[in-house]
């Protein structure tokens, strides 16, 4: 018991889930000076004893006992002191803890490790210590130089090793020190080691040859084959990824052990706000694809989502949706084929690749075979909860989708369920990877990756095999690692000979696991000759930069127009597809995933990954794409044309629109990090999903016309009317236009001003070839443009803001010169917008701020109003430009009015409703009341454990209308806000707690909420950490009255506490 009062744990200090990976003392040798000081007195001692003689010898006992007491207890304290010092090396962090009585502990994160290095001096080599110097990426650090470090070199590999993200198992190669001496040895020598990965190797359980064509199939009217299953049942199974978060109480340890990490947790960077104003061609064709009326036509009941994927190839589009599969003449969008029953094509076959139609389905055109693969999983025992789980394939036995296929059914496992397959063309196989989920509770195990054998299954050879690795094994977080997906080539450029396929999963700081944002790749590499000596390896970890995790705990997340219901955002991994392509010099991945543009709104955030073989591969570009307009931009899909052009297919809605399809994307040249030619909306959604289950796309598809590698074919899900489940889908082309064209001839010229003869700068410039394509730029400072063009037949608009646009119809550029082209805008009319901005409760004029905003030329004028009339007049320009006006006045709810295009002077009044502020001050100080604060939480489910006596001070308010009200916290302080109904008792503060808010502005809380009348309720203003005092302002603004007292006077105690 001696021992461990002495020598307390580090343990205490880990956050839940963090690895530790060693934990040492100092060297001996600290202790050194010490007991050479207490030697060296005790010497001293020995001698005036003994040279002392008599009576003086006598009186130097007591005196000598003291010395000698004392210099016992230096030792003794000095050991103890050693004994609670813990220098600690995590997966996620480097901690250095020591004190006695005053505790202190210091952290730094992995992530903010810029350089590490050590020195030994003689003496050290000699005994094996050394001193580490550490330097850190933030400008303040928590540790710096690190002295009496044992067996420094060995410590260094670790440290290394650890800020490298090296595999687990070389970095526990480190870890076996021998011999070492009980003051120098880890007290955890073992950290979990990457078990090794066996493949799993089997044949198909059953493996034909249709002998009746689809065709054929349907004109029989075979295309309900009896007692099928639909994914019904399944899409009750919860299937989310198991991304753990931040507890409220592991927030708060960070914030005091690891502030960096704290920060970075919230942090998000490469956002693209802005939208290019250039414009991306319109569809050369969009037809309506499958819908879930098809689901009733083939039998099946209505369910959400359709799970929207198709590919093209040289005459037909595919489309798979759950539960149906359909044939389009790519030319024409007329169907040819379909619905049919996805199981229709194992009409025959047996077994439940037959007998079941459980959908997750993914079709595939391979280019290299002019072949198609269709896929969905076969789940017989789902009503139960039970295995077996199966991968249901066929391959179409020539290029003709309604033919005959050859089919296979695999098993993938008894127990785990291979959930959302998606698959991959490489030229050595077709690569999957699924989400595993344990039966019967279906809890989340880590990711599978499959191999099937191409060549063998494009001839019907029923010998055909699937090789599987499975991270369900691995310990802790690699088995945590998911949504992930498998290379998919796009042209016909191979991969250099030999290359695995590349499987890459996208990870976030916040689910708790890494101390980065980062994407994991691995590599699968199968040996068909000898199947078991086939290999996955990795993770090798790319930290990204900083992005944020959207919608962790739910599925309710993106807004909708005329509904309370959300969506699904399915920002837990990686979109469909991840986009290989060999350009020759180099090599690319293109993924994109959604995630939180800062404001909670969804955006696409999407990467082009260079050199993927790499022993590390490199990100040559990202961003997140979330224009500032009120749109969230989600269920993504992105490619390259074989020049190298990037599109991205998304779904965009707002609380003011409903879901739509929209595309936007970049030329190879362009600006790195930026989606620079603008956004098309593919197709204007026409309602919205009311069902309350928001399952939304599950996922959408982008793919490349085959025929010349440029037109970009995409198919998501759209509403055409606001109901339940009634989801169609839509299917269009569209391509940039210098792809697959011989840009033989030039248009180049200027843009001036009719009325002065001077250039305008930014102006747009459009050269379209009837439907085919539009080609557009911006004029440069001196207004010159220059477009390249294939010779033809163009109409040429050029357009600016304050000029009437001017348009060249029938310009015929003959190939192989430039065509010069001089434009002059003549100036727009303008018109007077003017009125009066007054308050609505009295009439009153008010001092406001009037703001006009325009579209397409995005343009701001502000005005002020006349403070004692509360009029304003702006000039603004006509000629198709819309605008919007906004009034905004101190203690008044803004309000706005669409004024659209104008053609005359108007009168716009505004009379802006009254908010009331009320601002009340105070400060903490060492006599004011403390209590033990909750934790963040809407509402708090516990008690801080470090702000266990925090200095606090109540509000008691009510308000005069219902509505949304602000408490906003103004301080140099670390303030905390917990918000009470009805009462608020210090000794019990987790009784009436409706909110408990930290950081918002900075280190200031603030609490957005809705209020009811004649509520009362209680803000406390208290800080995060205890003892901290200053002073500080509680401001609360809302509609109507406020009623509060600003200081919490003794009178008021007992109506606070009943």
């Amino acid at each position: 018991m001696a021992r461990l009062r002495f020598e307390r744990s580090f343990e205490r200090y880990l956050l839940d889930g963090e690895r530790p990976i060693f934990a040492i003392h100092r060297h001996w040798a600290v202790l050194a000076l010490p007991v050479t000081w207490v030697l060296g007195l005790i010497g001293v001692l020995v001698i005036v004893f003994i040279k002392t003689a008599g009576a003086a010898q006598r009186a130097l006992v007591p005196l000598v006992l003291i010395a000698l007491s004392f210099a016992v207890l230096h030792v003794l304290w000095e050991w103890v002191c050693w004994r609670l010092e813990w220098f600690i090396l995590t997966d996620k962090r480097l901690l250095l803890t020591n004190g006695v009585i005053d505790r202190r502990t210091g952290a730094m994160p992995l992530a903010k490790v810029t350089d590490l290095t050590y020195h030994q001096p003689f003496v050290g080599e000699i005994l094996r210590f050394g001193t580490f110097v550490l330097e850190s990426a933030g400008q303040q650090q928590a540790m710096h130089d690190i002295e009496y470090v044992p067996h420094t070199p060995n410590y260094y590999r670790l440290i290394t090793a650890a800020v490298h993200a090296m595999p687990p198992d070389e970095r526990d190669a480190h870890l076996v020190l021998p011999g070492l001496p009980w003051w120098g040895r880890a007290q955890l020598v073992r950290t979990a080691t990457r078990a090794e990965l066996i493949p799993e190797v089997r044949g198909p359980i059953r493996a034909d040859t249709s002998t009746i064509s689809l065709a054929e199939l349907e004109s029989r009217g075979l295309f309900r084959p009896d007692a099928t299953q639909s994914p019904t049942a399944f899409e009750q199974i919860r299937r989310q990824l198991a991304r753990a978060v931040y507890s409220p109480q592991q927030l708060e340890e960070l914030k005091q052990t690891a502030p960096a990490l704290y920060e970075t947790l919230y942090s998000a960077g490469e956002i693209q706000s802005t939208a290019s104003p250039l414009v991306l061609p319109s569809p050369g064709i969009i037809f309506r694809g499958q819908t879930n009326q098809d689901q009733l036509t083939v039998g099946e009941p209505l369910f959400t989502p359709p799970d929207t994927n198709g590919d093209v190839g040289p005459n037909h589009y595919v489309q798979t949706v759950n539960t149906t599969y359909g044939v389009f003449n790519k030319s024409t969008g007329v169907r040819t084929l379909g619905p049919l029953k996805t199981s229709s094509l194992f009409t025959g076959f047996g077994g439940p690749c037959e007998t079941t139609n459980n959908g997750d389905p993914i079709v595939i055109y391979d280019q290299l075979a002019d072949r198609w693969l269709i896929s969905q999983f076969a789940l017989p025992n789902i009503n139960s909860n039970q295995g077996p789980f199966y991968q249901c394939i066929a391959i179409s036995t020539s290029g003709n989708p309604a033919g005959t296929f050859h089919r296979y059914q695999f098993l993938f496992d008894n127990t785990l369920l291979n959930d959302y397959p998606h698959f991959g063309l490489w030229p050595d196989g077709y690569y999957a990877t699924v989400n595993m989920f344990a039966a019967p509770d279906f809890g989340f195990a880590g990711m599978g990756a499959i191999a099937y054998q191409r060549d063998k299954m494009l001839t019907g050879d029923p010998s055909a095999l699937q090789v599987i690795f499975k991270l369900n094994g691995q310990p802790n977080p690699i088995n945590q690692i998911g949504g992930g997906l498998p290379s998919d080539l796009d042209g016909t450029t191979l991969p250099p000979p030999g290359s695995p396929n590349i499987i890459a999963a996208p990870e976030a700081a916040e689910w708790t696991n890494y101390p980065t944002d980062r994407i994991h790749f691995f590599k699968f590499h199968v040996d068909w000759t000898t199947p078991a000596n086939s290999t996955f390896t990795g993770p090798v970890d790319v930290d990204t930069g900083a992005w944020n995790s959207l919608c962790d705990t739910t599925r309710a997340c993106v807004p909708q127009k005329d509904t309370s219901a959300r969506l699904d955002a399915i920002a837990d991994r990686f979109m469909w597809r991840l986009a290989y392509r060999n350009f020759g010099a180099y090599q690319t991945l293109v993924a994109n995933q959604t995630v939180n543009d800062g404001s909670g709104r969804a955006g696409v955030r999407w990467y082009e990954i260079r050199e993927p073989h790499a022993a590390t591969p490199s990100i040559y570009q990202q961003s997140t794409y979330a224009p500032a307009d009120g749109v969230s931009r989600w269920m993504g899909s992105a490619a390259q044309d074989k020049l190298g052009n990037l599109m991205i297919g998304f779904s965009g809605s707002s609380s003011a629109q409903f879901p739509d399809i929209r595309y936007a994307g970049r030329l190879q040249g362009d600006p790195l990090n930026n989606l620079t030619q603008g956004e098309t909306i593919m197709l204007a959604g026409g309602g919205s999903q009311t069902s309350t289950g928001s399952r939304w796309g599950d996922y959408s598809n982008l793919t490349l016309d085959p025929t010349d590698d440029c037109t970009f074919w995409y198919t998501n899900e759209v509403y055409t009317t606001t109901s339940s489940d009634r989801w169609s889908t839509a299917v269009g082309s569209f391509k940039f236009p210098a792809c697959g064209v011989t840009l033989t001839s030039h248009l180049s010229g200027s843009v001036r001003s009719l009325a002065t003869g001077l250039p305008i700068t930014h102006a747009l410039v459009m050269a379209t070839n009837g439907t085919t394509f539009t080609l557009s730029t911006l004029t440069d400072a001196s207004g010159a443009f220059g477009i390249g063009v294939p010779g033809g037949k163009y109409t040429v608009t050029a357009s600016a803001y304050g000029y009437l646009s001017s348009t060249l119809p029938s310009f015929v550029v003959a190939n192989g010169v430039t065509a010069t082209l001089a434009f002059t805008l003549a100036t727009a009319p303008t018109y007077v917008i003017s009125g009066l901005v007054t308050s609505s409760g009295s009439g009153a004029p008010l001092s406001a701020t009037v703001t006009a905003s325009g579209s397409p030329s995005f343009v701001t004028i502000n005005r002020t109003t006349n403070p004692a009339t509360g009029f304003y007049s702006m000039t603004l320009v006509g000629g198709g430009q819309t605008w919007s006006v906004a009034a905004a006045a101190p203690g008044h709810i803004a309000a706005t009015q669409n004024l659209g295009s104008i053609a005359a002077n108007q009168t716009v009044n505004f009379q802006l409703q009254v908010y009331t502020t009320l601002s009340c001050g105070g400060a903490f100080a060492a006599s004011s009341p403390t209590f033990n604060r909750p934790l963040v939480g809407n509402p708090p489910a516990g008690l801080s454990g470090s702000g266990t006596a925090v200095y606090h001070r109540p509000i008691t308010f009510s308000v005069g209308t219902s509505g949304v009200y602000s408490m906003v916290m103004s301080s140099g302080l670390d303030g905390y806000y917990v918000l009470y109904q009805s009462s608020f008792n210090p000794a019990s503060p987790l009784a009436n707690v409706l909110q408990a808010v930290d950081d918002v502005n900075g280190l200031n809380p603030a609490i957005f909420r809705s209020l009811s009348a004649g509520t009362q309720y209680i803000l406390v203003a208290t800080t995060f950490s205890n003892g901290t005092t200053g002073p500080f302002t509680d401001t609360l603004t809302g509609f109507g009255a406020i009623n509060a007292g600003c200081f919490m006077r003794r009178a008021w105690l007992p109506a606070i506490l009943r």
